[in-house]
This record gives C-alpha cells, sequence and structure tokens, in this order.
C-alpha cells in the first residue's frame, strides 16, 4: 500500500485517480492582483487618466509532498489559492529530508486565458 500524507488542508493536482495525481499539505498559499497600467499625462505632465490592462493573478503555494511525488510541470494548470487556471511558471524544492520534501509552486493567471 502506498504513503499516504493525511490532513484536513490538502492540494491536489493532475489527471485520473491513479498515476499522475499528487496530494501534499498545504502550508501556505497567496495571490495577488495586478497587471500594466499606462498613464497618460497632459501637457504639464500631470496623469490626466491612467490605463489598466493584461490583469493577472500572480499565485505561490507552499506545500509538503512525498519524495517519490510528481510536481507539475512549468506550462500545467492549476488552483493555486483558490485561483481556478493559473499557469505554472516555476517549481522550486525548499528541503527534502528523508521520504517527504517542500515545494513552491508559482503560477500565474491571466484574465484572458480561460480556465481549462
Amino acid at each position: 500500500m502506498a504513503q499516504v500524507i493525511k490532513g484536513n488542508s490538502t492540494i491536489t493536482w493532475g489527471a485520473g485517480d491513479g498515476d499522475g495525481v499528487g496530494t501534499g499539505k498545504i502550508q501556505s498559499s497567496s495571490h495577488k492582483l495586478g497587471g500594466d497600467k499606462a498613464e497618460l499625462l497632459d501637457e504639464n505632465g500631470e496623469v490626466f487618466s491612467v490605463i489598466y490592462y493584461n490583469e493577472k493573478n500572480e499565485c505561490e503555494l507552499e506545500v509538503i509532498v512525498l519524495s517519490a511525488t510528481t510536481l507539475p510541470a512549468r506550462g500545467d494548470t492549476a488552483i493555486i489559492g483558490g485561483v481556478t487556471g493559473c499557469l505554472v511558471d516555476e517549481v522550486e524544492i525548499k528541503w527534502q529530508n528523508n521520504n517527504v520534501k517542500m515545494a513552491t509552486i508559482r503560477g500565474t493567471k491571466y484574465a484572458n486565458i480561460p480556465a481549462t
């Protein structure tokens, strides 16, 4: 029988009910709404209008998983910090000890890319 991490704050990723599905214990999660903006200046150099565009959520998740767990890859779609449709930008292994490791998963949810 495979080892199981038990707890009430878990994350699941992957597809299907067997191979390719990973679970772990969430340590922290955050997201930040951001994007780009253009400031329009008048003849005196003062801002008279602002255009906000390219809205996106920058999301981060720290999770403890079994060492054998396959973490998401760059470009995978994930739910991070309750934000659906994040594209995974990077995965960092913070530490590994015996049969567990801590990873940070960072991703971005772009407003104009639908969640899949």
